[in-house]
Formats: C-alpha cells, structure tokens, sequence
C-alpha cells in the first residue's frame, strides 16, 4: 500500500484532516473522516494480513460507501455526495481489478489515489465551510 508517493501523500493528508475535522469540523465532518480513517486501518490490515486482500478491500470499500450513503441522507451537506461519488469511483475500480487483474497496475493505482484525494478533498471543503459558518456572525 505504501509503494507510491500517491499513497504516502494520502495517508499523511488523512491524518492531517482527522485532526482538523476533529478540532474545526461539524458531527458530519467528523464521522465522516473518522469512518474514512477506519477504512484505511481496515484496508491495510486487509493488504498485509489476509489471504485475497483484493476481495477484502471491495468489501471494505463497498462498506465505506454505505455508510456515506448513509450519511448523506441524514446530513443537510452537499460535499457527501461529492465524497460519496469519489469513493464509489474506488470500489467500481476493485472491482474491475477483481474480476480482470490483468488491468495495469500503475492505471490501478492512479485511480485510487485520485478517489482518495478526491474524499479527502471533500471532506476537507465540508470542514472549511463549517468552520466559516460557525465564524460568520449572524444578523440581529
């Protein structure tokens, strides 16, 4: 997992967000990077500890974009639905590796580094804007 900058580079900015996310960040934004944080464990435990980790990182992918669904229809945000796009990107490239491995492994690896940055990023958007509107002052 940690053969390419791309993954170096994500899992140093998914460290920085959860601490952001918990000091500036709303219950939505919060959960969210908490439940992206325990999808990384997972896949890395998956990658280094299981026998056919591709199929254990579908199914925690396939679980990741559960619980944004879920999260998206009880939250009043609009970057989960971003996020969740991103991170239904990840699982469909799964499972293309899943049922054709032959698929470059550089093409592979991209594109999950793009869906990571792309749920960092909003969730990260929903940080920022929610500790702007916490800071706006309201009209009297």
């Amino acid at each position: 997992m940690f053969q390419t900058i791309y993954s170096v580079a994500g899992l140093t900015a998914l460290c920085a967000l959860i601490l952001v996310a918990l000091w500036r960040g709303g219950a939505t934004e919060q959960t969210a990077s908490g439940l992206y944080g325990v999808a990384w464990i997972s896949t890395l435990i998956a990658e280094y500890a299981l026998a056919q980790p591709v199929v254990w990182v579908a199914v925690i992918d396939a679980a990741t974009l559960a619980s944004f669904a879920i999260l998206a229809w009880r939250s009043q945000r609009d970057w989960v639905m971003i996020a969740m796009a991103f991170q239904g990107a990840s699982f469909a490239m799964n499972l293309l590796y899943l049922f054709d491995s032959t698929i470059d492994r550089t093409l592979y690896v991209s594109a999950l580094a793009i869906a990571t940055l792309g749920v960092l990023g909003s969730i990260a958007y929903g940080v920022c804007t929610n500790a702007l509107q916490r800071n706006t002052p309201r009209e009297t």
